[in-house]
């Protein structure tokens, strides 16, 4: 499969500086050469049955760049995957995924969505498929599915958006136009000068649940972590974020005497999201830049009755959605990434209509949508219908 240009460059500044590149330095060679009981002592720890033994072995093998056991390292990961449930066995996991990362291994896809399901090494596995994507789209489309359903991890969440998004197929093109909602709220008013609305969000807070304690015996645990504020000193591999420019980074973190997960705190969907990657995939291929459908997931407008008719300005901005909907559809279909019927506008758009009015004597003017106008629209309190 031949790779973009642009999903080369992101793969490009995805891998990080790993100990196997190292190992090709004909001086690191002709020193392991004398090091052969650090081989073979590795290789035997990677055997092992114990968790704690295993760990070690997964560290010493990414600490010292020992590249040539990355067979061992997938055959003790699968064997762990089955047999291992408690704490000691998942941090043997992790001291292995990190192994895995450091040298550049790369997983089979059965081993991957086995570990995918322990969610302190989902941003490592995600480095590793990025690193690798041809034939794993639908491995990074079932991971989209999952954090859009779960929201549990932002970063991951856009990370492999935007990963999809720079070599799109129908299916990832299905899903986003499935769960495209746009907003807009429309305040009837009459007045010259234009109103002021403000919104405040707020959050849950996580609740204060402190994970159990490593256990004794292990060696120093090293854990992959979404960050948008890398700080001096850390190891970092960058993926493009959601935005044109934006960059998230992941860091390498030691754990200390806790293995922490991400924060249970879910984050907020944000469907421009969904629609950015939609640009970005009606874009020409191999292209950083997005198109412009000219649609907002949310927008507010006012429609102003002494600026002209009522009707004239519901069919104006009416007249713009499906503007701009046609367009995105249309660049969509001509690279070919439609399968299937797409939603109507009818299904991604709320229309709210609010009564702004300084005086509301009398019910608004009838509202008279046009025949492919929206169909769900909804009206303030204080208006009439």
């Amino acid at each position: 499969m031949r790779l973009l240009p642009s999903l080369l460059t992101a793969l490009a500044v995805l891998a990080p500086a790993t100990a196997a590149q190292a190992a090709e330095n004909p001086g690191r060679a002709l020193e392991r050469a004398f090091d052969r009981p650090l081989l073979e002592d590795v290789r035997s720890r990677l055997g092992s049955g114990r968790p704690e033994t295993l760990a070690w072995g997964g560290y010493l093998a990414g600490e010292h760049g020992l590249a040539e056991l990355v067979p061992e390292l997938r055959e003790a990961l699968g064997r762990q995957v089955v047999t291992g449930d408690d704490l000691r066995a998942r941090c043997a996991r992790v001291a292995m995924v990190d192994a895995c990362v450091r040298l550049d291994a790369d997983l089979p896809d059965a081993l991957l969505t086995a570990l995918d399901q322990d969610v302190v090494l989902r941003p490592a596995l995600l480095l590793l498929v990025a690193r690798r994507p041809a034939g794993r789209k639908h491995i990074l489309l079932r991971w989209l599915r999952r954090e859009h359903r779960d929201r549990r991890e932002q970063g991951l969440f856009h990370a492999t958006g935007h990963l999809l998004a720079l070599d799109p197929d129908p299916a990832f093109v299905a899903f986003l136009l499935d769960h495209l909602r746009l907003e807009a709220d429309l305040d009837v008013v009459d007045l010259e000068e234009p109103g002021f609305r403000s919104s405040t969000g707020g959050g849950t807070a996580a609740l204060g649940f402190k994970p159990p304690r490593l256990p004794e015996g292990l060696p120093p645990l090293a854990v992959w972590r979404f960050t948008s504020l890398p700080r001096p000193g850390d190891v970092l591999a960058v993926v493009p974020g959601r935005g044109d420019g934006a960059m998230l980074h992941l860091t390498r973190e030691i754990c200390d005497d806790r293995l922490r997960e991400p924060t249970t705190r879910p984050f907020p969907h944000r469907p421009d999201d969904l629609l950015v990657w939609l640009e970005r995939a009606a874009s020409r291929p191999g292209s950083w830049t997005r198109m412009n459908s000219r649609l907002d997931c949310y927008e507010y407008q006012r429609i102003d009755l002494l600026k002209g008719t009522f009707d004239e300005q519901i069919a104006r901005h009416v007249q713009r959605w499906r503007d701009g909907y046609a367009v995105l559809l249309e660049r969509l279909g001509e690279r070919g990434l439609l399968a299937g019927d797409p939603p109507g506008l009818e299904r991604i758009l709320r229309v709210s209509l609010r009564d702004a009015r300084s005086d509301r004597i009398g019910p608004l003017p009838p509202l008279h949508w046009p025949d492919d106008a929206p169909a769900v629209a909804t009206w303030g309190p204080s208006s009439t219908r």
